[in-house]
């Protein structure tokens, strides 16, 4: 019984140490973080610093046909039709999108999809280069 008795004292001492969160030093002063860093190309610009995305957006069909803005596309034009929308938009001096993304209507398979997303992005890598 006596042993419970030294025990309890060092029991307790060990739990109100561990539950001591050290405090920071209040002399010093916190150290402000790092500025994040900024990769200067030919595209940075600092003008418009709160413009809005401009997006594109086509609606596939369960059928494989894509709705890209008023026009129906099926999948095998549809990176041609993507281009040649991308350098009119470049010839005509219009902004051309940030994005393209796409919805769903239905039950779409992942083939569908995937060959929809590689068309997006084959499509402005190309415009990327006429730029």
């Amino acid at each position: 019984m006596k042993n419970i008795f030294y025990l309890l004292p060092i029991v307790f001492a060990v739990l109100v140490a561990c539950n001591n969160n050290p405090q920071p030093n209040q002399s010093e002063p916190a150290p402000e973080p790092a500025p994040e860093p900024v990769i200067v190309d030919s595209t940075h610009t600092t003008a418009i610093a709160n413009k809005k995305p401009i997006i594109w957006t086509m609606e596939i069909e369960p059928n494989g046909i894509i709705m890209f803005g008023n026009k129906a596309i099926s999948i095998i034009n549809l990176q041609k039709t993507l281009v040649d929308s991308l350098k009119a938009c470049y010839t005509q001096k219009v902004t051309l999108p940030d994005t393209m993304v796409y919805t769903t209507k239905g039950e779409v398979l992942m083939g569908i999809r995937g060959s929809v997303q590689d068309a997006i992005t084959q499509s402005l890598a190309e415009a990327a280069k006429v730029r």
